[in-house]
């Protein structure tokens, strides 16, 4: 049972990272033609589910073409004013998720100290679940339109052409929930089970 228990926090920790990466982090829609004039820059059909390795790849292309769009250039747009505390929120609440697999990865592996090894499960499945109402402070003021994409662009025929019509949180915030929910989850009742057995 000790073996097994290892196996599956290794596991289990470690796959957030992947997870984070590669599954789909955003779903995204576009009201209008923007979409079209999107697809054009990419050269191909931007995903309405988007991983973090993809977000990467279009933003490279799209700043590409517009200059404008540069990282630096961006946070310092006024438009985005509004979202700029969420936005870190939402940032340092990954970067604690992720922080917190790995101690969990390290302690679960390595260490007897299971109750230490749920309190962290439990800090990440907390984290986990504060993603959604942060990003959706995120994402309402482009779906409002308060935050255009003309803005953004510096180009007001942007407006024009579409908007935003749908930003929310896909398969990693899920998943995350899966993972730490079991984690935690697994945890404690390995530790019942030890102390029933007077382990």
């Amino acid at each position: 049972m000790k073996y097994f228990y290892k196996a599956v926090m290794a596991i289990l920790s470690l796959a957030l990272f992947p997870v984070f990466v590669f599954l789909p982090l955003i779903r995204l829609k576009f009201s209008g033609s923007i979409g079209t004039m999107i697809n054009k820059v990419l050269g191909q059909e931007l995903p309405k589910n988007l991983s973090l390795y993809k977000i990467i790849e279009v933003l490279n292309k799209v700043k590409a073409e517009y200059p404008s769009l540069s990282s630096s250039k961006l946070w310092e747009n006024e438009s985005i004013a509004s979202i700029k505390t969420p936005l870190i929120i939402f940032a340092v609440l990954i970067a604690v998720a992720l922080i917190i697999g790995i101690l969990i990865f390290i302690f679960g592996v390595f260490t007897r100290k299971k109750l230490l090894t749920a309190l962290f499960s439990a800090i990440g499945l907390a984290c986990s679940i504060a993603m959604n109402p942060v990003f959706e402070m995120i994402a309402k003021p482009f779906m409002s339109g308060k935050i255009s994409l003309g803005s953004l662009l510096g180009i007001s025929l942007a407006n024009i052409l579409g908007s935003v019509s749908y930003l929310a949180l896909s398969a990693v915030y899920f998943v995350f929930l899966l993972l730490f929910g079991v984690m935690t989850a697994f945890t404690i009742a390995i530790k019942v089970v030890e102390y029933n057995s007077g382990k």
